[in-house]
């Protein structure tokens, strides 16, 4: 399988054309062309512009899809900064209500224990327990958020880290 550096390569000399025409007719910069033929990296913009401008399918200039990889999972991609924070925002504002919740059936146990109220006391410990589920939940949901931005945290390095009640989690 030849390398994306001789594709490009040869496709603008079998057209006869400077590395300059061949960037402006495939619509990229020269120095582009110019990093591509001296073996670097591909952008998948960069790629899906040549597959355009060559006629060739995006698979074949980049058969292991390393430049998708790179787009979907690379912290600093655009796409990347904008989804995931969006979802971990919403995620910690959700902790945050569960929190408040989780203090207000606090309140009702205290009261319920002063007042010797047993019926209100077992209402009150069950409405602690769906609280701290449903926080569990949120906050696995934002460790696999996290786990999705390599470098970002450390738990990225425990990829088989489990979240457990009482047990110590790095944060």
């Amino acid at each position: 399988m030849p390398q994306l550096k001789d594709i490009v390569r040869s496709a603008r000399l079998e057209r006869g054309l400077t590395m300059t025409e061949f960037a402006a007719a495939a619509g990229l910069s020269q120095s582009a062309v110019a990093c591509l033929e001296y073996g670097g990296r591909a952008t998948l913009p960069t790629i899906q512009r040549l597959a355009s401008f060559l006629q060739r399918p995006v698979q074949e200039l980049d058969p292991d899809g390393s430049a998708i990889k790179r787009r979907i999972t690379d912290p600093r991609s655009p796409r990347v900064r904008r989804a995931r924070p969006r979802e971990m925002e919403i995620l910690r504002d959700q902790l945050v209500v569960l929190h408040a919740s989780f203090n207000m059936a606090h309140a009702r146990v205290c009261a319920a224990l002063r007042a010797d109220d047993m019926a209100a006391l077992a209402e009150a410990r069950q409405r602690q327990v769906h609280v701290l589920e449903e926080q569990g939940q949120l906050i696995d949901a934002y460790v696999a958020l996290r786990r999705g931005m390599p470098g970002l945290h450390q738990l990225d390095a425990e990829p088989d880290a489990q979240l457990t009640p009482g047990a110590a989690t790095p944060m």
